[in-house]
């Protein structure tokens, strides 16, 4: 196993491992109802688009893979990693501390999507995440202590 890491911060064979699976779930959830030809007609993405997704040659925007899990009526979170949206809720919900399902689903997607980002974004989004981190941190402890005083 190499060293090298990809842009993302995976070792290279890890990250190719992600994609493929990935890949094999979404031409998956496609062939198993329609053919490249008739996905291209119902979601308007076109069918060398739709193969080099299957086939990990690209990766699927976020709009492609809402259409492609919208038509073969499959959770989006299964095709993009290989868990259904209420199994990684379950999942996610201790690791976020949260009860909100829609939470967890816009952290897990904000997590997908880091990979996409350069690095002055991420270290914008660090800063604000912080940010909001202490807000909430000060809005929590006068809370818990501003109560007592009156």
């Amino acid at each position: 196993m190499s060293n090298n890491f990809n842009s993302n911060g995976y070792p290279e064979e890890m990250a190719e491992d992600i994609d493929l699976q990935r890949a094999e779930r979404i031409k998956k959830a496609i062939l198993s109802k329609f053919t490249y030809e008739r996905m291209e007609e119902l979601s308007g993405i076109n069918i060398g688009t739709l193969k080099r997704i299957a086939n990990a040659q690209r990766d699927a925007k976020i709009s492609e893979l809402e259409k492609i899990a919208e038509i073969t009526q499959t959770d989006i979170f299964e095709l993009i990693f290989g868990s259904s949206s209420s199994d990684i809720y379950d999942s996610s919900k201790r690791f976020f501390e949260t009860r909100s399902k829609d939470a967890a689903q816009a952290a897990q997607f904000i997590i997908y999507n880091l990979r996409t980002l350069d690095d002055e974004d991420i270290l914008c989004l660090g800063r604000v995440s912080s940010a909001l981190q202490t807000a909430t941190t000060s809005r929590k402890w006068d809370e818990l202590f501003g109560k007592k005083k009156g």
